[in-house]
Formats: structure tokens, sequence, C-alpha cells
């Protein structure tokens, strides 16, 4: 089976505790990791996703990045 494609209209982070400017980072590195990733399947259509990653007070955006974009892509497979 060939890769699904994946397309995604908006992109929104709350990052609590943190600057708007470090949640539009994160935000960045999320889209990047999707971008890089392979989706193995995908819905025709989801209208929305909610996922919490709880982060500790010392994780970096790269670590907390790979875990929300590991959480996106279970999600995406199981919606599929």
């Amino acid at each position: 089976m060939s890769p699904s494609r994946l397309a995604i209209g908006k992109l929104a982070v709350r990052l609590d505790g943190r600057s708007s400017a470090e949640a539009r980072a994160l935000a960045e590195l999320v889209a990047n990791g999707l971008a890089r990733a392979t989706v193995a399947a995908a819905p025709t259509s989801l209208s929305g996703m909610q996922i919490t990653v709880p982060a500790t007070d010392d994780a970096n955006a790269e670590s907390l990045a790979n875990l929300i974009v590991a959480s996106i892509l279970r999600e995406l497979d199981r919606s599929a």
C-alpha cells in the first residue's frame, strides 16, 4: 500500500507556561515532523483532532514536538 497524502488546514498549539513565540516554534517543529512522517493510512476527512501531551518544565521543544507528532500519527491511524 502506498503512503497516504495528508493535508492539514490549521495547526494550533497551546503551550501553558511558555511564551507565544515558544508555542509558534513548537508548532513549526511539529509541522516539520509531520511533513517528514510517513502516514500509512489516513481518514478521508477529519474535521478536527485534539490531543494532550503532558510535558515537564524541563522538556525541550524537539522532544515535545516528537511526542506530539507521534500522538497525531497514532490518532490518524485509529481514525482511518
